[in-house]
Formats: C-alpha cells, structure tokens, sequence
C-alpha cells in the first residue's frame, strides 16, 4: 500500500527516475565526457549514413511532407508581409505545394472560412493545405500552425505562451485557435466528408497542434517536431471540451534539442497517453538551439526521398520529381541539409 501511495504522486515518480538514473550512471557519468574526447583507435573510421538504412528512409516517406508543410508554414517567402496576404492581394500561393508524380493532383492552400489565421497580436498563424485531383473535392488536408518566432516582437509573446500554461493560464494562442479552428473542419467535411485531415507543427506550433487532435475527433492524425510540451490538454479538460482522450500523435524530434528534456520532464507528471509515440532522429551533431530549427529535419528528409531512385509519389502525394525542382535548393532548402556540425 505504502508503493502504492508513493507513486500516485507524479512530481515524486518524475524525482525517483532522475535520482535512479544518476545513481545508475554511477561513474559512467563521470567518465563518458572524457570517453567522448578520447580519439577512436584501431581504424574506426565509418561516418554515420543518414541516407541509406531503411527505418530512415520509410520515416521520410511517412512523414516529409508533414515536416515540409510544418517548415513551409513559417512562410519566409513573404518577407514578414502577412502569412495570409495571399488571399488578397493575389501573391503566389503554391509555395510549398507539392504536386503528384503524375501531375494530376496536386496541394494547395484552401481558402474556405479561417482556413488561414494572421494574428500578430496574440501569436497565431496557421495555414490549411488540401490535396485535390484536377478540381476534385479535397482528399487529405493538413492544418499547419506555425510555431515559436525568436524574432523582435513576436519572442516575447511566442515564449509567453510556451511559460504561461505551467500557471494555469490558457495562452492566447491556444485560445484563438480554439475559436476559429471549428469553421475548418466544419468546411472540409462539407467539402468531403470523408477527408484525411492531419494538424502538423514545429515547436509552439506542435503544441497547437495537438490541442487540435484533443479537441476536434475529426482529425485524423496529428504529427509534431521538436514540440512544446504545452497541450492545452488541462484547459479543455476544465471545459468539456476533449472530443477525441487518445488522438494519434507522432511527436518526432532532432536528438538534443533544446525541448526535449522539457518533454521528458514533462511527460513523467502526465497520466498514460495512448496512441502518441515519440520518435528521435539524429541528423547533425546534438546542439540545443541550433538543432531546434526546422528545416533541418524538412530538408534533410527531402534529401533522402530526392536521393532515392525513381520518379513516383513518397507518401501523401509528395512528388519526387516536385522535391528535386523545387524543395532542394530552392528557397525552402536552400542549403545541403545533410552538412554536419562538425
């Protein structure tokens, strides 16, 4: 009974795992920094081949276009203009937009009610991508939240809403999107009602998303990278508002950075969440900040589908052909991705 009352505490669980860990560790601690500065002997040579086991390259088929639409949603082709300027002032709004290997479908922006949302003031920006075949109904659709901006302004208000649910406070962001994300899924269903509709982000914006997946049953699928912890599960608890308890999340990250230790601290006060599964990969050296940004998982997924034989659709109609032209080397990976932090 005495274990038992013990661990119905998660703050004294999450202080009995980090006590155990450094008690196993034991010298280990101590030793592995120098270990880790000793030179390799006997011809240990080998560089680490992001490109060619099969596990990385099933990932990149699964999942680079929702890293794509999750780097894409920063929209730095506008020049901080307005993420949604598009819908007015006729600017090219394919950026980002795949289309299929066998050109008769492709993804565009959706311009049904709130289906793009600029709101500086309280830090929301999202964008709504569908895929249609020739003028077809929309046959997926994604819900890309753009996520933490360490620019002048928009810093203050983005780490604001990162801090602030750790004080109970629902964050302004998250409260807006709750407000105007109904209007979304409401217009696809009555498009399609059988649409695949999936909610990506990076950072704050996987945190939107998944408030998205809690509260909305009909999204399918949400997929985050280098996540913010904060959910706002608690808030739509308080009001009834959870609609789906075990959305499926793919919460994917870059080994070290700069969240993820936020996550594993975070995740030993929840309760079990089931259908949400977390996923590290390791494509440059392990840096907090650096490693946190975006297009080095998007980009560097690109890579890997461009690098493969062929000329046939990745997953979720991602053209090969489309990233070869127009993802690598262009404005959205302007740069080898592959380039270690040596």
């Amino acid at each position: 009974m005495a274990d038992r009352q013990i661990f119905a505490f998660p703050w004294l669980r999450a202080v009995l795992v980090i006590v155990a860990a450094c008690m196993l560790g034991a010298c280990g601690l101590l030793l592995t920094p120098i270990a880790a500065l000793t030179p390799y002997e006997n011809g240990v040579l080998n560089d680490p081949e992001n490109f060619r086991d099969p596990f990385t390259r099933a990932i990149a088929d699964e999942f680079g276009i929702m890293a794509l639409f999750a780097h894409v949603a920063y929209r730095r082709d506008l020049d901080g203009n307005g993420g949604c300027g598009y819908l007015e002032n006729g600017k090219d709004d394919y950026y980002g937009m795949p289309t299929s290997a066998d050109g008769t479908g492709r993804w565009m922006r959706w311009k049904g009610t709130n289906g793009c949302v600029d709101d500086p003031d309280r830090g929301l920006f999202y964008e709504t991508y569908v895929f249609r075949d020739q003028n077809g109904p929309p046959k997926e659709a994604v819900i890309a939240f753009r996520g933490t901006e360490n620019t002048k302004g928009q810093f203050l208000r983005d780490w604001k809403a990162n801090l602030s649910a750790l004080f109970g406070v629902e964050p302004a962001q998250y409260g807006l999107a709750r407000e105007k994300l109904p209007d979304v899924i409401e217009g696809l269903r009555y498009e399609n009602s059988q649409v695949v509709i999936h909610a990506v982000g990076h950072s704050l914006g996987g945190g939107l998303a998944q408030q998205a997946g809690y509260q909305f049953a009909e999204v399918d699928r949400v997929v985050t990278f280098n996540t913010s912890p904060v959910t706002n599960w608690t808030q739509l608890k308080f009001d009834s508002a959870v609609r789906n308890r075990y959305p499926l999340i793919y919460r994917i990250y870059h080994g070290g950075e700069i969240l993820e230790k936020v996550r594993f601290v975070t995740t030993s006060f929840t309760a079990t969440r089931f259908n949400r599964y977390d996923l590290s990969l390791q494509f440059r050296r392990k840096s907090s900040v650096p490693g946190h940004s975006m297009d080095i998982v998007a980009c560097t997924l690109a890579r890997i589908l461009g690098d493969t034989p062929g000329t046939g659709d990745a997953g979720h109609y991602y053209g090969r052909e489309y990233i070869r032209k127009e993802v690598l080397g262009s404005s959205i990976c302007p740069e080898n991705p592959s380039a270690r932090n040596e």
